[in-house]
Protein backbone atom coordinates (compact mmCIF):
# COMPACT_ATOMS: atom_id res chain seq x y z
CA UNK A 1 0.00 0.00 0.00
CA UNK A 2 1.62 3.36 -1.11
CA UNK A 3 1.45 5.72 2.24
CA UNK A 4 -1.14 7.88 2.79
CA UNK A 5 -1.53 11.44 2.40
CA UNK A 6 -2.55 12.34 5.78
CA UNK A 7 -4.27 15.47 7.65
CA UNK A 8 -4.59 15.87 11.70
CA UNK A 9 -7.17 18.01 12.64
CA UNK A 10 -6.89 17.93 16.25
CA UNK A 11 -7.82 20.61 19.54
CA UNK A 12 -4.43 22.56 19.97
CA UNK A 13 -3.38 20.49 23.30
CA UNK A 14 -0.08 18.79 22.95
CA UNK A 15 -1.72 15.50 24.33
CA UNK A 16 -4.21 15.33 21.50
CA UNK A 17 -1.78 15.85 18.86
CA UNK A 18 0.94 13.78 19.94
CA UNK A 19 -1.81 10.95 19.95
CA UNK A 20 -2.76 11.73 16.43
CA UNK A 21 0.87 12.44 15.30
CA UNK A 22 2.05 9.00 16.71
CA UNK A 23 -0.60 7.21 14.52
CA UNK A 24 0.59 9.15 11.69
CA UNK A 25 3.61 8.41 11.80
CA UNK A 26 3.12 4.74 12.03
CA UNK A 27 1.46 4.80 8.90
CA UNK A 28 4.54 6.55 7.23
CA UNK A 29 2.55 9.07 5.46
CA UNK A 30 3.25 12.61 5.12
CA UNK A 31 1.14 14.82 7.60
CA UNK A 32 -0.34 18.35 7.53
CA UNK A 33 -1.26 19.48 11.04
CA UNK A 34 -4.24 21.35 11.31
CA UNK A 35 -5.13 23.00 15.08
CA UNK A 36 -9.26 22.93 15.48
CA UNK A 37 -9.61 26.61 16.73
CA UNK A 38 -13.54 26.97 16.53
CA UNK A 39 -14.74 30.38 15.15
CA UNK A 40 -17.18 32.46 17.00
CA UNK A 41 -20.38 31.09 17.09
CA UNK A 42 -19.22 27.65 16.55
CA UNK A 43 -17.20 27.11 19.48
CA UNK A 44 -19.77 27.80 22.11
CA UNK A 45 -21.76 24.70 20.67
CA UNK A 46 -21.21 20.83 21.00
CA UNK A 47 -19.96 20.06 17.45
CA UNK A 48 -22.49 18.03 16.53
CA UNK A 49 -24.73 20.90 16.39
CA UNK A 50 -22.55 22.42 14.00
CA UNK A 51 -24.20 23.67 10.74
CA UNK A 52 -21.58 23.73 7.69
CA UNK A 53 -18.38 22.59 9.85
CA UNK A 54 -16.14 23.04 7.07
CA UNK A 55 -16.57 26.67 7.88
CA UNK A 56 -16.04 26.49 11.41
CA UNK A 57 -12.72 26.54 12.34
CA UNK A 58 -9.98 29.68 11.95
CA UNK A 59 -8.39 27.30 9.33
CA UNK A 60 -9.64 26.96 5.72
CA UNK A 61 -10.51 22.99 4.73
CA UNK A 62 -10.98 24.10 1.39
CA UNK A 63 -9.38 22.19 -1.19
CA UNK A 64 -9.19 18.95 -2.24
CA UNK A 65 -9.06 16.64 1.06
CA UNK A 66 -6.35 14.04 1.25
CA UNK A 67 -7.46 9.92 1.13
CA UNK A 68 -7.43 10.15 5.03
CA UNK A 69 -8.33 12.46 7.83
CA UNK A 70 -7.25 12.05 11.77
CA UNK A 71 -9.61 13.78 13.88
CA UNK A 72 -8.39 14.02 17.58
CA UNK A 73 -10.35 16.49 19.87
CA UNK A 74 -13.95 18.43 20.30
CA UNK A 75 -13.56 21.15 17.92
CA UNK A 76 -11.88 18.45 15.09
CA UNK A 77 -14.24 16.08 14.89
CA UNK A 78 -17.28 17.64 12.97
CA UNK A 79 -14.79 19.60 10.75
CA UNK A 80 -13.55 16.45 10.08
CA UNK A 81 -16.47 13.99 9.38
CA UNK A 82 -17.33 17.03 6.88
CA UNK A 83 -14.63 16.30 4.72
CA UNK A 84 -15.66 12.52 4.51
CA UNK A 85 -15.94 11.14 1.20
CA UNK A 86 -15.35 7.93 -1.56
CA UNK A 87 -11.98 8.93 -1.64
CA UNK A 88 -11.34 10.52 1.84
CA UNK A 89 -11.45 7.77 4.95
CA UNK A 90 -11.86 9.91 8.81
CA UNK A 91 -10.57 8.23 11.08
CA UNK A 92 -11.42 9.74 14.88
CA UNK A 93 -9.56 9.34 18.00
CA UNK A 94 -10.93 9.86 21.50
CA UNK A 95 -14.95 9.58 22.09
CA UNK A 96 -16.11 11.98 19.53
CA UNK A 97 -19.08 12.81 21.54
CA UNK A 98 -21.45 12.36 18.35
CA UNK A 99 -22.83 9.52 16.45
CA UNK A 100 -19.51 7.61 15.46
CA UNK A 101 -21.28 5.81 12.43
CA UNK A 102 -20.66 10.16 10.53
CA UNK A 103 -16.90 8.24 10.38
CA UNK A 104 -15.05 5.56 9.01
CA UNK A 105 -13.02 4.15 12.16
CA UNK A 106 -13.35 5.51 15.76
CA UNK A 107 -10.17 4.55 17.74
CA UNK A 108 -11.19 5.76 21.63
CA UNK A 109 -9.73 4.23 25.14
CA UNK A 110 -12.22 1.60 26.59
CA UNK A 111 -12.38 3.70 29.76
CA UNK A 112 -14.46 6.24 27.73
CA UNK A 113 -17.22 3.19 27.70
CA UNK A 114 -18.11 3.82 23.74
CA UNK A 115 -18.84 0.49 21.79
CA UNK A 116 -19.98 0.42 18.24
CA UNK A 117 -19.56 -1.88 15.22
CA UNK A 118 -16.61 0.75 13.39
CA UNK A 119 -15.59 1.12 17.36
CA UNK A 120 -11.48 0.15 18.10
CA UNK A 121 -10.73 0.71 21.52
CA UNK A 122 -7.63 0.97 23.09
CA UNK A 123 -5.98 0.24 26.67
CA UNK A 124 -5.08 3.85 27.40
CA UNK A 125 -3.56 6.45 24.99
CA UNK A 126 -1.86 6.59 21.46
CA UNK A 127 1.51 8.12 22.09
CA UNK A 128 4.87 9.03 19.38
CA UNK A 129 6.84 5.86 21.55
CA UNK A 130 8.49 3.75 19.53
CA UNK A 131 11.90 1.41 20.34
CA UNK A 132 13.17 3.21 17.52
CA UNK A 133 12.76 6.27 19.31
CA UNK A 134 13.71 5.78 22.71
CA UNK A 135 17.09 4.08 21.12
CA UNK A 136 17.46 7.10 19.53
CA UNK A 137 17.87 8.99 22.46
CA UNK A 138 19.23 6.31 24.77
CA UNK A 139 22.84 8.19 24.67
CA UNK A 140 21.46 11.56 26.02
CA UNK A 141 19.88 9.75 29.24
CA UNK A 142 23.07 7.26 29.48
CA UNK A 143 25.14 10.43 29.33
CA UNK A 144 23.26 12.33 32.37
CA UNK A 145 23.01 8.88 34.48
CA UNK A 146 26.39 7.47 33.58
CA UNK A 147 27.44 7.92 37.80
CA UNK A 148 23.90 7.34 39.06
CA UNK A 149 23.85 3.65 41.06
CA UNK A 150 21.57 0.66 39.59
CA UNK A 151 18.85 -0.12 40.36
CA UNK A 152 17.88 3.24 38.10
CA UNK A 153 14.68 3.41 39.22
CA UNK A 154 12.51 6.25 36.54
CA UNK A 155 9.60 8.19 37.88
CA UNK A 156 7.75 10.72 35.74
CA UNK A 157 5.54 13.30 37.06
CA UNK A 158 2.59 14.70 36.08
CA UNK A 159 0.53 16.75 38.96
CA UNK A 160 -3.13 17.68 40.09
CA UNK A 161 -6.14 17.45 37.77
CA UNK A 162 -9.71 17.69 39.13
CA UNK A 163 -10.06 14.88 39.92
CA UNK A 164 -6.47 13.65 41.99
CA UNK A 165 -4.30 15.99 43.32
CA UNK A 166 -0.29 15.61 43.71
CA UNK A 167 1.44 16.29 47.31
CA UNK A 168 4.56 16.85 46.34
CA UNK A 169 6.56 16.76 49.79
CA UNK A 170 4.80 13.35 50.33
CA UNK A 171 5.95 12.11 47.10
CA UNK A 172 9.44 13.50 47.47
CA UNK A 173 9.53 11.66 50.67
CA UNK A 174 8.10 8.19 49.58
CA UNK A 175 11.02 8.53 46.43
CA UNK A 176 14.28 9.15 48.55
CA UNK A 177 12.90 6.40 51.30
CA UNK A 178 12.70 4.15 48.01
CA UNK A 179 16.53 5.21 47.03
CA UNK A 180 18.18 4.78 50.32
CA UNK A 181 16.20 1.73 50.92
CA UNK A 182 17.49 0.02 47.47
CA UNK A 183 20.68 1.77 47.26
CA UNK A 184 19.79 2.93 43.70
CA UNK A 185 19.08 6.07 41.85
CA UNK A 186 16.40 8.19 40.48
CA UNK A 187 15.73 9.51 36.96
CA UNK A 188 13.01 11.84 37.77
CA UNK A 189 10.99 14.13 34.82
CA UNK A 190 8.57 16.38 35.35
CA UNK A 191 5.71 17.71 32.89
CA UNK A 192 4.24 21.26 32.22
CA UNK A 193 1.38 20.63 34.90
CA UNK A 194 3.48 19.53 37.85
CA UNK A 195 4.16 22.70 37.98
CA UNK A 196 7.25 24.81 39.94
CA UNK A 197 6.20 25.06 42.88
CA UNK A 198 5.74 21.08 43.57
CA UNK A 199 8.70 20.81 41.23
CA UNK A 200 10.92 22.65 43.69
CA UNK A 201 9.43 20.82 46.17
CA UNK A 202 10.36 17.57 44.55
CA UNK A 203 14.12 18.75 44.10
CA UNK A 204 14.49 19.62 47.27
CA UNK A 205 13.35 16.62 48.88
CA UNK A 206 15.69 14.64 46.81
CA UNK A 207 18.78 16.32 47.97
CA UNK A 208 20.55 13.63 49.27
CA UNK A 209 19.95 10.22 47.32
CA UNK A 210 21.53 10.01 44.39
CA UNK A 211 19.22 11.39 41.49
CA UNK A 212 18.94 12.82 37.99
CA UNK A 213 15.87 15.80 37.80
CA UNK A 214 14.41 16.75 34.13
CA UNK A 215 11.88 19.42 34.83
CA UNK A 216 12.66 21.16 31.08
CA UNK A 217 16.16 22.64 30.85
CA UNK A 218 18.27 20.60 27.97
CA UNK A 219 17.81 18.08 25.87
CA UNK A 220 15.14 15.66 27.13
CA UNK A 221 16.44 12.53 28.42
CA UNK A 222 12.73 11.39 28.94
CA UNK A 223 12.16 8.96 25.87
CA UNK A 224 15.94 7.74 26.53
CA UNK A 225 15.22 7.04 30.22
CA UNK A 226 12.15 4.71 28.96
CA UNK A 227 14.79 2.97 27.46
CA UNK A 228 17.84 1.94 30.14
CA UNK A 229 15.70 2.45 33.54
CA UNK A 230 15.06 -0.55 35.38
CA UNK A 231 11.94 0.32 36.17
CA UNK A 232 9.38 2.84 36.26
CA UNK A 233 7.12 4.81 38.10
CA UNK A 234 4.29 7.32 36.51
CA UNK A 235 1.86 9.36 38.47
CA UNK A 236 -1.88 8.02 38.13
CA UNK A 237 -3.22 11.53 36.64
CA UNK A 238 -1.39 10.73 33.42
CA UNK A 239 -2.63 7.61 30.80
CA UNK A 240 -0.15 8.94 28.09
CA UNK A 241 2.60 8.90 30.25
CA UNK A 242 1.17 5.37 31.56
CA UNK A 243 0.56 4.09 28.24
CA UNK A 244 4.16 5.34 26.99
CA UNK A 245 5.69 3.61 30.11
CA UNK A 246 4.06 0.57 29.83
CA UNK A 247 5.31 0.14 25.97
CA UNK A 248 8.57 -0.52 26.90
CA UNK A 249 7.90 -3.85 28.62
CA UNK A 250 9.24 -2.58 31.51
CA UNK A 251 7.77 -3.18 34.97
CA UNK A 252 5.57 0.04 35.83
CA UNK A 253 4.47 1.05 39.12
CA UNK A 254 1.65 3.50 39.57
CA UNK A 255 1.71 6.05 41.83
CA UNK A 256 -0.97 6.91 43.14
CA UNK A 257 -2.28 10.41 43.96
CA UNK A 258 -4.94 12.02 46.52
CA UNK A 259 -8.37 11.56 45.50
CA UNK A 260 -10.20 9.71 43.08
CA UNK A 261 -9.05 8.96 39.68
CA UNK A 262 -13.17 8.03 38.44
CA UNK A 263 -13.28 6.05 34.87
CA UNK A 264 -9.61 6.19 34.79
CA UNK A 265 -9.31 3.78 37.76
CA UNK A 266 -10.67 1.45 35.05
CA UNK A 267 -7.41 1.82 32.57
CA UNK A 268 -5.46 1.20 36.08
CA UNK A 269 -7.38 -1.89 36.25
CA UNK A 270 -7.09 -3.21 32.95
CA UNK A 271 -2.79 -2.12 33.32
CA UNK A 272 -2.54 -4.28 36.28
CA UNK A 273 -5.25 -7.23 35.06
CA UNK A 274 -2.68 -7.55 31.53
CA UNK A 275 0.40 -7.49 34.34
CA UNK A 276 1.84 -4.32 32.56
CA UNK A 277 1.87 -2.51 35.96
CA UNK A 278 0.73 -2.53 39.66
CA UNK A 279 0.16 0.16 42.28
CA UNK A 280 3.68 0.97 43.74
CA UNK A 281 3.60 0.11 47.23
CA UNK A 282 7.20 0.90 48.98
CA UNK A 283 8.32 -2.35 47.08
CA UNK A 284 9.90 -2.96 43.52
CA UNK A 285 9.24 -6.64 42.40
CA UNK A 286 10.76 -7.18 39.32
CA UNK A 287 8.37 -9.36 36.66
CA UNK A 288 8.56 -9.45 32.85
CA UNK A 289 5.98 -7.84 31.50
CA UNK A 290 4.50 -7.48 28.20
CA UNK A 291 5.15 -5.31 25.83
CA UNK A 292 1.73 -2.79 25.58
CA UNK A 293 2.03 -1.45 21.65
CA UNK A 294 -1.73 -0.28 21.13
CA UNK A 295 -0.31 2.68 18.52
CA UNK A 296 0.63 -0.23 16.33
CA UNK A 297 -2.98 -2.23 17.07
CA UNK A 298 -4.80 1.06 15.73
CA UNK A 299 -2.23 1.64 12.82
CA UNK A 300 -3.09 -1.50 11.74
CA UNK A 301 -6.39 -1.25 12.07
CA UNK A 302 -6.09 2.55 9.83
CA UNK A 303 -4.29 -0.02 6.84
CA UNK A 304 -7.06 -2.19 6.67
CA UNK A 305 -9.30 0.45 6.23
CA UNK A 306 -7.45 2.12 3.72
CA UNK A 307 -6.97 -1.14 1.62
CA UNK A 308 -10.48 -2.15 2.36
CA UNK A 309 -10.25 -5.38 4.02
CA UNK A 310 -12.18 -6.74 6.94
CA UNK A 311 -10.64 -5.56 10.33
CA UNK A 312 -9.68 -8.32 12.89
CA UNK A 313 -9.50 -5.60 15.51
CA UNK A 314 -13.21 -4.24 15.50
CA UNK A 315 -15.60 -6.55 17.53
CA UNK A 316 -18.56 -7.92 16.18
CA UNK A 317 -21.36 -5.66 17.30
CA UNK A 318 -24.41 -5.00 14.87
CA UNK A 319 -24.36 -2.12 12.72
CA UNK A 320 -26.86 -0.17 14.74
CA UNK A 321 -25.08 -0.44 18.54
CA UNK A 322 -23.46 2.50 19.02
CA UNK A 323 -23.69 2.92 22.58
CA UNK A 324 -21.91 3.27 26.54
CA UNK A 325 -22.81 0.43 28.51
Amino acid sequence: MLKPDIWIIADPKAGTIAQAVGLAERLGGASRIIEAVGRFPWRYLPARLWWNPRKALTVSLDGPPPNLVIAAGRSAVAPAAALRGPNTRVVALLDPRMDPEKFDLVICPQHDRLRGRNVLTTIGALHKVTPERIAADQATAAFRTADLPRPLIAVLVGGSNGRVRLNAAKLGQELAALAQKTGGSLAVSTSRRTGEAATAILRHALTDVPHDFYSGDGDNPYPGILAIADHILVTEDSVSMLSEAASTGKPVHILRLEGNPGKFRFFQEALITGRHARYFDGELPHWTAPVLDETQRAAEAVVGLLIGEQNPHLPEVPAEVSRRP
